[in-house]
């Protein structure tokens, strides 16, 4: 396990290291507390060649977005609202198709948002199953493997 990564908003200085906006202190504390509870779904959502997985967290403050090196280490990972996950998600061309089951909350808020509030393409890609599961190792560090 190579160890855990640097939030780069802490690198550039925009985020104190260790603040609450820090998202690694924010993962690892997670991970500590078994806060990350499931995956949700994954595949390279946004077209850049990276694998990205969602998880949901046990205390339902947030949804855990995460990008992935080739290894299987997360590179970078943020944390999203429900509004935040459906807004990128439809703005890359996937509806309640994808994400539909995701969440615990009703569909019928008008504040969230749906395939219809954005432009999509004709052809949204397919998502890769949610065949992956998050194993805490240390309290720190995490490995993703496959079922």
């Amino acid at each position: 396990m190579a160890g855990i990564y640097i939030d780069p908003l802490v690198e550039s200085g925009q985020v104190r290291a260790g603040s609450d906006f820090d998202s690694q202190t924010r993962f690892q504390n997670d991970l500590f507390i078994a806060n990350i509870n499931r995956v949700l779904g994954a595949a390279d959502y946004d077209g850049d060649s990276l694998q990205e997985v969602y998880f949901a967290l046990s205390d339902g403050t947030a949804y855990l977005h995460a990008y992935m090196h080739a290894d299987g280490n997360i590179r970078y990972a943020n944390y999203q609202s429900e509004g935040q996950v459906r807004e990128f998600l439809i703005g890359h061309g996937y509806g309640e198709e994808t994400f539909g089951d995701w969440f615990a909350s009703g569909q019928d808020d008008p504040a969230k948002p749906t395939a219809a509030a954005f432009e999509t393409s004709d052809t949204a890609p397919t998502p890769a199953p949610a065949d992956l599961a998050l194993m805490p190792l240390d309290g720190v560090t995490a490995a993703i493997f496959t079922r």
